[in-house]
């Protein structure tokens, strides 16, 4: 015999009983001469349609009251659960893993690298920047004196389209050496001698080698130094003698002339 089938006969006898004791409480029936009624079969066919019938009916609707109000308190006990647990939040925990102490600092290293490296490139690259600006504005200081410079002490010896050639080819030959440079005349009054200062005071100032200066002071004035070979000229660069322009050392870190009128 199933679970389901005992329940059914539990649940039919309990509410037989159950009626008939409400039924007797309110003296619907007798229930002792009913019984006795039965057993000695007293009771006729009509009689028993007439006095049982609805009794029996009543029975069946209080078995039936009682069948819902069994189920519906199991469903209230099943609800009971589910309403608490939506009352709260359950969590749930993954199992744990093991993991190795490598595993676990290489990540923490890449990202702490990963947060420190940007920040370090971006340092070094802003500090590299801002010393080229520096550079370009230190050149541009440096040009801007020599300019000064040449147009001081050369307007007596040469004229003002010579004068901003030979500054056009001290600018040229600061981005490249290959570079063909125009020819400069002056009126005859300087000598080599002052020419190879000039050449010595520009090219201290930008930081040529001497055999630079040699080559920049013939190309600029090849008429003067028709006679004269790149080496000889940088052997006497800072010559001394007779002379206009004077050989102007610049002060240490410092790109300033001290000689402005000859």
């Amino acid at each position: 015999m199933t679970n389901k089938i005992k329940e059914n006969i539990i649940i039919f006898w309990g509410g037989l009983s159950i009626c008939l004791y409400i039924a007797n409480s309110f003296e619907w029936i007798d229930i002792s001469l009913w019984l006795q009624q039965i057993i000695n079969y007293e009771c006729n066919l009509e009689e028993t349609t007439r006095k049982y019938i609805p009794i029996l009916l009543t029975i069946l609707f209080l078995i039936g009251i009682a069948k819902i109000i069994i189920v519906s308190f199991q469903l209230g006990q099943l609800s009971i659960p589910s309403a608490r647990c939506c009352g709260r939040q359950e969590v749930k925990l993954l199992p744990s893993l093991p993991l190795d102490e490598q595993s676990c600092s290489e990540p923490h290293e890449d990202n702490f690298t990963s947060l420190i490296t940007p920040t370090t490139n971006e340092r070094m690259q802003h500090i590299r920047d801002r010393h080229l600006q520096e550079q370009i504005a230190l050149h541009q200081q440096i040009m801007n004196s020599i300019h000064d410079y040449l147009y001081r002490i050369l307007p007596p010896y040469m004229k003002d389209e010579d004068i901003e050639t030979l500054f056009q080819n001290v600018n040229l030959w600061q981005y490249s050496q290959e570079t063909p440079l125009s020819p400069s005349l002056t009126n005859g009054k300087l000598s080599t001698l002052d020419l190879r200062h000039l050449a010595w005071n520009v090219g201290e100032r930008l930081k040529w080698t001497g055999e630079k200066r040699a080559l920049f002071i013939k190309q600029s004035f090849p008429n003067e130094f028709r006679d004269s070979d790149i080496s000889s000229i940088r052997r006497n660069l800072r010559q001394q003698g007779d002379c206009i322009i004077k050989i102007d050392v610049p002060d240490k870190h410092d790109y300033q002339f001290h000689q402005f009128e000859v």
